[in-house]
């Protein structure tokens, strides 16, 4: 079974909140706080890199010298990568974390 798991980008205070149960954003000021405009929700993928970092949406994935963002694919109802040349599965050896997308200076590169 996969983990559910959140995360919350707070944009007033440029902060990032882990939560581990989706229940604790309905009990809690984060819900509101998206509701506002003031808070992103991002949820993990059920996948981790070649470090075993967990990859997160939003977060920024490099494959060899390529930067590229996770992102939600409504359309299909899973995550990939922002680039039509790599997919977003069970490769982790090839995929490496390196910031996100809310907190990294890295700019992503196609």
């Amino acid at each position: 079974m996969r983990e559910t798991k959140f995360r919350v980008w707070d944009k007033s205070r440029n902060e990032m909140f882990f939560i581990d149960d989706i229940f604790c954003i309905k009990e809690s000021k984060w819900l509101e706080n998206m509701r506002l405009g003031y808070g992103e929700l991002m949820q993990f993928t059920g996948l981790t890199d070649r470090n075993r970092v967990k990859i997160y949406e939003g977060d920024l994935l490099r494959i060899g010298v390529q930067i590229y963002p996770v992102i939600w694919d409504s359309k299909n109802a899973q995550f990939i990568l922002d680039t039509p040349h790599f997919h977003l599965g069970s490769q982790s050896i090839f995929y490496e974390v390196v910031g996100n997308i809310y907190e990294s200076d890295l700019s992503t590169s196609k």
